[in-house]
């Protein structure tokens, strides 16, 4: 059973396989600590049968990770803004203000037309 966390062989290699809880553990006791070797031995102490490089690679895998969901979230954010048609130039900061403000409210009639 992979979910217990236990090496499992997959094509002749070896993989080494974490749990949920594993991981929480390992980046809140990372954040509180440090991500340092002794932070590393002590995580390994309390998972059974993992060594401190195991516990080190995994946390290096996790930040990897979350950093490619930022990029990824990031990215769509952007594309999503870029997709906004532009809004019309106005020269006076009340106008400006208030199609701002009509753009948040929604599609509605307005008297004002750019």
């Amino acid at each position: 059973d992979l979910s217990s966390g236990i090496n499992a062989e997959y094509g002749g290699d070896k993989v080494v396989t974490w749990t949920r809880d594993q991981d929480r553990e390992i980046l809140k006791t990372c954040r509180a600590s440090g991500p340092r070797s002794k932070t590393f031995r002590s995580l390994a102490k309390s998972f059974p049968g993992r060594k401190d490089t195991q516990v080190k690679d995994r946390y290096e895998t996790l930040m990897e990770l979350m950093k490619k969901a930022r990029r990824k979230e990031s990215s769509k954010r952007r594309l999503a803004k870029s997709s906004k048609p532009p809004s019309p130039p106005v020269k006076h900061k009340k106008l400006r203000l208030q199609l701002e403000e009509e753009e948040e409210a929604g599609p509605s009639s307005s008297c004002l037309t750019p």
